[in-house]
């Protein structure tokens, strides 16, 4: 086996041998794994339903997309501010609920104004998301380390995307797009309880060793 091979091997294993004393990290990634598998095809199916359902211009969708991207702007301006004043587990579950509660109204309006709002809600509470996840893992990780939990890291989120897409286009196909975000819905409730759980449980160990 190369010696590239073997170091790439032993620092995975090094990085996963890590992620499992620090459970706080771990959640993180699993959590958000599971979130981009649930809403891997979202933009896709929100496409279609403007494009099919909602009977949208192509002007009309331009115009949605543009709100869209300024939410995801602004969401970067907010994330320092929920940093610094909430805990990253309770901004994390916050965030799962406002996105679950969007993405269900998205599909509940047919206007323009509203279907643009919702999704611009959407886009900024992804782009806290993100940033967060980056975060936590950058101020908990000890130096040494944070390489090789940042490759596994980018590795699990990149390749569930795929899982996402396939998932989440045969909810599509099968049921239709308006039903797959519904239940998509349905679902980050489902993990939102689960985060809420597992963090509840991780905050009563500490409480114990304490």
């Amino acid at each position: 086996m190369p010696a590239a091979v073997r170091t790439v091997i032993g620092d995975t294993r090094q990085g996963l041998s890590y992620l499992k004393t620090r459970r706080v990290v771990l959640y993180a990634l699993v959590l958000a794994a599971l979130f981009n598998v649930l809403t891997g095809n979202f933009q896709n199916d929100s496409l279609v339903i403007m494009r099919k359902s909602l009977s949208f211009t192509s002007s009309q969708v331009g115009l949605v997309m543009s709100v869209t991207a300024m939410g995801a702007l602004s969401g970067t301006f907010i994330v320092n501010l929920l940093n610094r004043s909430f805990k990253f587990e309770t901004v994390l579950i916050a965030n799962f609920l406002v996105q679950m509660c969007f993405r269900l109204l998205f599909v509940a309006f047919g206007n323009i104004f509203a279907v643009a709002a919702t999704l611009f809600v959407v886009d900024l509470c992804q782009s806290v998301l993100n940033i967060i996840i980056i975060t936590n893992r950058q101020n908990l990780v000890e130096t040494r380390y944070l390489g090789r939990v940042t490759s596994i890291y980018k590795a699990v989120l990149i390749g569930v995307n795929s899982l996402g897409f396939i998932y989440g286009g045969t909810l599509s196909n099968t049921f239709g797009p308006r039903n797959a975000v519904l239940w998509s819905g349905i679902e980050i409730l489902i993990l939102t309880m689960i985060g809420i759980g597992a963090y509840a449980h991780l905050n009563k160990e500490r409480t114990t060793d304490e």
